[in-house]
């Protein structure tokens, strides 16, 4: 799936981001712990990166001790198949999935 500008804005997109998962978390997320857990907002401009940087700023003033990193988008890598859709086929839910909204 790629990122369409015209079906749902930037801020859209990273306000959702940072609902659905704990951006405070250092070690991964939830029971998942590793680098490939971290949390990453990846922007494509500078203007997407100052909206998330202003976002970031938005949390920290509610006191959210933000551990979520910004990096320029790259090539992105598509997971193996097995690795799709993951929860939808093994029946179960996300075991630290969060949807709340916080701005």
């Amino acid at each position: 799936m790629l990122y369409d500008p015209g079906v749902i804005s930037y801020r859209e997109l990273a306000e959702t981001f940072f609902s659905i998962h704990d951006p405070t978390q250092t070690d991964g997320q939830g029971p998942d712990i590793g680098s490939q857990y971290l949390s990453v907002l990846f922007y494509g401009s500078s203007e997407e990166k100052e909206t998330a940087r202003t976002l970031i700023a938005i949390l920290e003033e509610r006191s959210m001790d933000m551990a979520a990193s910004l990096r320029p988008r790259v090539l992105f890598w598509e997971a193996e198949e097995c690795h799709q859709d993951y929860y939808r086929k093994r029946g179960i839910r996300p075991l630290c999935g969060l949807d709340r909204s916080i701005f």
